[in-house]
């Protein structure tokens, strides 16, 4: 018999928790020997979270030993103000797994594990929107945005939002009867195994930095998509060197100038194979691409997916 405890920081989000209860609830229904307890940091008042009202079972005081941790994801509007009032939350993670507890993270739930310290030297994924934030925080974790689960030393951590059910199928696989867990993932067309959240990607432009220069460059790179562009005549234009160029782009980005064409070429394909029906060649050739074999590379290599496959999950029907 596994006991489970499902985790909720202060700020968490609801986005995960019903979908974490009705899988194991389903589990449990299906012979998996387990039980399931929602604990809160200090108190078993109901916590608002979105439109439902949440009333923990248990706090953190109360359990002195669990099989296993999920730590649900937060909300983060102040991000340092969230962490703070889960001290007491962190800490309590942190032991419990040095007495033999592993650790689920859900999606941004990584913020509370990486806290801990546990993660240090270690893989994790998050979110995608949160994974530089964490990068900034934790540079110890070798983050890992394009995965969906890492698992290292009983500490797993997951991709975002929904995909992060992911994990907890993965969990049940560990323990219980394969066939089992496998039609309980279908029954709630969870698309288990999958490795990759590169596919829902969403491009950010990174400008949220002070530099104007590069700020300019990236605007003309945005709206030059798809054009034969020469960085040497770019640097002219904008009247600085081309090394100074390389250097402060990627300073300002985090990537360099190639890197950012292409990734914004494959955003505008993205655009066209969510809108219509078109071929590889049709779109290849749109955005200025010869060779077509290249251009599938190129979005395969962004993406993690082949362009007919990207279209046929995410066409507008």
């Amino acid at each position: 018999m596994k006991n489970i405890s499902i985790l909720l920081p202060f700020g968490n989000h609801s986005i995960s928790l019903s979908s974490t209860v009705t899988i194991l609830d389903i589990a449990q229904r299906s012979g998996c020997a387990l039980s399931y307890q929602i604990v809160s940091a200090n108190n078993k008042q109901p916590v608002q979270m979105g439109p439902f009202r949440v009333t923990p079972d248990m706090t953190i005081r109360e359990v002195k030993q669990t099989d296993l941790i999920i730590i649900s994801p937060l909300i983060f509007i102040d991000n340092q103000a969230i962490l703070d009032e889960n001290r007491a939350l962190i800490e309590w993670v942190r032991h419990l797994y040095q007495r033999g507890s592993e650790v689920i993270s859900l999606c941004t739930g990584a913020y509370i594990l990486a806290a801990t310290g546990l993660l240090a030297h270690k893989e994790a994924s998050s979110h995608v929107s949160a994974i530089a934030d964490l990068q900034r925080r934790y540079p110890a974790v070798t983050w890992r945005k394009e995965k969906i689960i890492t698992d290292q030393e009983g500490l797993m951590t997951s991709g975002g939002a929904l995909s992060s059910l992911n994990v907890l199928i993965y969990w049940l696989m560990k323990y219980y009867d394969k066939s089992t867990v496998r039609r309980i993932a279908k029954g709630l067309q969870i698309d288990y195994p999958r490795e990759s959240q590169k596919p829902f990607y969403i491009f950010s432009n990174q400008k949220n930095h002070t530099d104007e220069l590069i700020l300019q460059i990236q605007e003309y790179l945005e709206e030059h998509q798809g054009e034969a562009i020469h960085f040497d005549e770019l640097a002219h234009k904008y009247h600085i060197s081309r090394r100074s160029l390389n250097r402060r782009f990627k300073n300002a980005t985090g990537e360099s100038l190639r890197t950012y064409q292409q990734r914004v070429l494959i955003e505008k394909a993205k655009e066209y194979l969510e809108a219509k029906p078109i071929t590889i060649q049709e779109l290849a050739y749109t955005l200025g691409y010869v060779d077509v074999n290249s251009f599938r590379n190129l979005f395969h290599k962004i993406t993690g997916t082949l362009p007919h496959e990207y279209q046929r999950r995410f066409l507008a029907k």
